[in-house]
């Protein structure tokens, strides 16, 4: 394909802001059969209008060039890579023909971490790409969970290298970064450039799911250390994320989607003939000509075939309908970690993070890797400490979800011996 080019705290009655009250009554609203609204109107559900997701709308992009399995490709940011609009998130695969069947399908991005499934993630991707490699855009990312230090950013990196069965990975990451120190230390800047003189990695990256990740990646971009950004971005996300596509676009920074399927609940949504959620929820990423690619995790052949199909497919009122469905139907019940909860918790629970565990666990199929990264947490920081709490974090959630009920359900399904 291409030659290597290395080229606890005292409880307050919690204060419901204008932010929260104004989102609730949105979503109270169109359960009253509210039409969609603008993008900028606080109101999440008027993301599904594609015209309302980036800052100018008036230009469309050219086609993409077409791959194999009609794999559709666009260029990431100033790496000026040319990645697959659906890409692989290899975080619970367990089967290398799996992702190699997607890798002659036309994906040539796989995405993929050493905390995954306890390193196991980083071996499968290993095994997949043999004779394979330079088929492939290969990405990891080392978790701020193992240390910030030069040794232990390097340690991660050298660990998955061997994993991967390979001397380099075109992009490295790091991962799930929730406060500036976490990308921009000097310990951390100078370990990823040294790394990256060393030829272990050809591109830079930061990879973020929490509540403040607007203002994060904003951060990234400004700084312009790094080259890619990957970062949760869905149909049923906050409005402000939109702006951010458009300002990585401005900046030439690659801004690669996860999460992007809202919640990944599927039992009960009632699907249109010749259309299915999981394709609608891609498309409306996709519609956005800021979107570099997007990863998605396919366990089977059949989930690859049934993905990767949407490539180049434009976004109808038809995927538009799927989605005001399953809005109507979820909203109430999926977490959006958006953190607001985090700043009125008496206790510091981790909630964003352990709901996520939860979606993990109930709708990726994703169980030991969603117990362990509970296992992970202090117990001071889960659901341990909300016993007998005056729940202040349903108080302010403006999606108005039952946070405690979750959190308890959470607790239940990820201790499971």
């Amino acid at each position: 394909m291409r030659e290597k080019e290395r080229s606890p705290k005292t409880e307050q009655p919690p204060r419901i802001d204008r932010r929260v009250f104004i989102m609730r009554s949105s979503l109270g609203a169109l359960g009253a059969g509210l039409a969609l609204g603008k993008f900028g109107s606080n109101l999440a559900h008027a993301a599904l209008r594609p015209e309302n997701q980036a800052g100018d709308s008036t230009t469309t992009p050219p086609l993409p060039a077409v791959g194999p399995g009609g794999m559709r490709y666009r260029t990431l940011g100033r790496t000026n890579l040319r990645v697959a609009e659906v890409s692989y998130g290899a975080i619970a695969v367990s089967d290398p023909a799996v992702i190699a069947f997607a890798i002659d399908q036309g994906v040539n991005y796989i995405d993929t971490a050493r905390s995954y499934i306890g390193g196991q993630g980083e071996i499968t991707v290993g095994k997949a790409l043999k004779g394979k490699r330079d088929k492939v855009y290969l990405v990891t990312k080392w978790n701020r969970r193992g240390g910030l230090s030069k040794e232990a950013i390097r340690k991660q990196t050298e660990e998955s290298l061997k994993a991967l069965q390979t001397d380099y990975v075109d992009i490295l990451m790091c991962h799930g970064v929730s406060a500036s120190e976490h990308f921009h230390s000097e310990d951390v800047l100078e370990t990823m450039m040294t790394l990256r003189k060393e030829g272990k990695t050809r591109f830079l990256g930061v990879s973020c799911h929490s509540g403040n990740l607007v203002e994060l990646m904003k951060e990234v971009i400004d700084k312009g250390h790094y080259d890619v950004i990957l970062c949760k971005y869905n149909f049923a996300g906050h409005p402000g994320f939109g702006d951010l596509v458009a300002l990585a676009q401005k900046k030439n920074v690659g801004f690669v989607a996860m999460k992007t399927l809202g919640g990944a609940k599927r039992e009960g949504i009632e699907a249109i003939p010749g259309q299915t959620f999981r394709q609608a929820a891609l498309k409306w990423v996709l519609s956005n000509p800021g979107v570099s690619n997007l990863i998605v995790t396919m366990k089977t052949f059949d989930d690859v075939r049934e993905l990767c199909a949407v490539a180049g497919q434009q976004f109808t009122k038809e995927d538009q309908e799927v989605l005001r469905r399953y809005l109507a139907q979820q909203s109430h019940e999926m977490c959006r970690f958006c953190d607001t909860c985090a700043g009125v918790c008496p206790y510091g629970v981790e909630i964003s993070n352990i709901l996520r565990y939860r979606m993990y666990f109930k709708y990726y199929a994703m169980e030991k890797h969603a117990m362990g990264l509970y296992g992970e947490l202090l117990p001071a920081k889960t659901v341990i400490t909300c016993a007998g709490c005056s729940a202040p974090c349903e108080a302010v959630c403006p999606y108005g979800l039952a946070v405690r009920t979750k959190l308890r359900e959470a607790h239940e399904l990820l201790m499971l011996a």
